[in-house]
């Protein structure tokens, strides 16, 4: 049945329904144009092993965001935080502590997407809070990173081992 063979009452009753609502399109095979954050996902495919999701498919769902609501976004919970030293921190609104500035990373992917690793600067400049993505990397990207940032830090503890 193609749209210009339905009749403008039919038509008008096809609208996007209201949240709640039974969608009236389903009964002639339309997509739903709305799905929950939680839920009935359109992307029926498995989380990777990884996914905070897979820890327990039967109590989460694929989670769903509106920059691409037709492809599962995974990722392992929550970003690992590792202390970002020369950066700002603030204190806590307590007063009782101190939230030190933070480098997030996380394991990211988009549907059947190669898997990304995000990496993201958390501090307070001019005492106002700021979160940057600063990286996205492929497994391959991040890897060789690692071999850097590895190599580096063994150059600079080396030379603490010389004479001065």
């Amino acid at each position: 049945m193609s749209p210009s063979s339905l009749d403008p009452s039919r038509t008008a009753r096809l609208a996007d329904p209201s949240p709640g609502d039974i969608d009236p399109r389903s009964l002639i095979g339309l997509r739903p144009t709305r799905y929950p954050k939680s839920g009935h996902h359109p992307s029926a495919g498995a989380c990777p092993p990884w996914c905070w999701v897979e820890q327990d498919p039967t109590l989460h769902q694929h989670e769903i965001t509106a920059g691409d609501p037709m492809r599962a976004l995974h990722h392992i919970g929550e970003p690992i935080a590792v202390v970002a030293s020369l950066y700002r921190g603030t204190p806590s609104e307590d007063g009782q502590h101190v939230q030190t500035a933070t480098v997030e990373v996380d394991l990211t992917q988009v549907g059947g997407a190669e898997p990304v690793v995000d990496v993201s600067l958390r501090h307070w400049p001019d005492g106002r809070h700021a979160q940057e993505q600063r990286l996205v990397l492929t497994h391959e990207d991040a890897r060789e990173l690692a071999t850097v940032l590895n190599h580096l830090v063994d150059l600079a503890t080396s030379s603490d081992d010389r004479p001065g």
